[in-house]
């Protein structure tokens, strides 16, 4: 290591490591959470920073296992399930660190990786969240960023190099995110309104627009197992919450006449598509196509509950 190294402090020293902490937000997890916790600990002889666990009322003793596995994590446990950017509010507002990593309980990163992506951010203060590659437990690419936005016909970030392995991006996945508190508190917290999916899309627009960049770190790479804050969750629900979450995003950010015509499009199409499912349905029991069906009669629902202004609440 050398004085030129960004590793070295002035004088030629070893930087300190960044200060991070950690939120996990967790909703029956119980089977995963003691994996991601370990993870965290798999080297450098315990984790690297602070550990918060915001749980979304589990009632499978996900709040029990974790103080099992990390009896210095606080957790902080909430009597009903307030979605994933209401939970991560509450973690940030734990913060008194530069950093923060928040992470699904179904993310397994070392902290190796977590505190070399934060200290990549100490040299690049205007990026102000970050992820790495996220691949599933067999290798393969799982989705950790978007180049475009809901509604945006048009990337708006090429993936164009800032440097070596860095990518600019729209938006990152709040599967993993390293984020900058500075940015945090300048842009303000996550939309409560989206209950699930969108928020980190919504979050990272916000960034964005402020003036912070958003990027990816595509050297490094985590696991994600995918899918798991959703087991026991019924397939119209699921449906019905990523719908929802969409046309939200797109009201917000898109309003007006582009907001109206994204929306007739989108109802134009599923009408479409849930005639065209139904009359398969009735000569077949291919799981495939009752699976289609169930999507797009979910959102057929929500798209009649919009239109209609009669939201429902969104209760797991």
């Amino acid at each position: 290591m050398t004085a030129n190294d960004p590793k070295c402090a002035a004088g030629g020293q070893p930087a300190p490591d960044p200060a991070l902490t950690f939120i996990i937000i967790t909703w029956n997890s119980r089977h995963v959470i003691g994996k991601c916790l370990e993870t965290l600990r798999a080297t450098r002889g315990g984790c690297p920073g602070v550990v918060v666990v915001v749980d979304n009322a589990s009632t499978d003793g996900t709040a029990e296992a974790v103080a099992r596995a990390c009896p210095q994590a606080q957790v902080v446990r909430h009597q009903r399930n307030l979605g994933f950017a209401a939970a991560a509010n509450r973690g940030l507002a734990a913060v008194r660190t530069p950093f923060a990593v928040i992470l699904n309980p179904d993310t397994f990163v070392s902290p190796d990786i977590a505190v070399e992506l934060a200290r990549r951010m100490t040299h690049m203060p205007e990026v102000g969240i970050a992820t790495c590659r996220l691949l599933t437990p067999a290798g393969s690419e799982h989705p950790s960023y978007g180049l475009r936005y809901p509604g945006e016909r048009r990337a708006i970030a090429t993936g164009a190099t800032g440097g070596p392995g860095v990518l600019e991006v729209a938006y990152v996945y709040g599967a993993l995110m390293v984020v900058q508190m500075d940015a945090a508190r300048q842009v303000g917290p996550f939309d409560e309104r989206f209950f699930m999916y969108y928020e980190d899309a919504d979050w990272c627009c916000r960034m964005r627009r402020a003036g912070w960049r958003v990027v990816l770190f595509a050297d490094r790479c985590a696991t994600h197992l995918g899918g798991e804050s959703s087991t026991g969750v019924s397939g119209p629900s699921v449906a019905e919450r990523y719908f929802r979450s969409e046309l939200l995003f797109r009201g917000k950010h898109y309003p007006g006449a582009s907001h109206w015509y994204l929306l007739a499009k989108r109802t134009v199409a599923t009408i479409i598509r849930l005639g065209t499912y139904s009359c398969l349905c009735a000569v077949s029991n291919h799981q495939g196509l009752w699976r289609k069906w169930i999507k797009y009669r979910a959102r057929a629902a929500v798209l009649m509950e919009y239109l209609l202004q009669r939201p429902t609440a969104d209760q797991r």
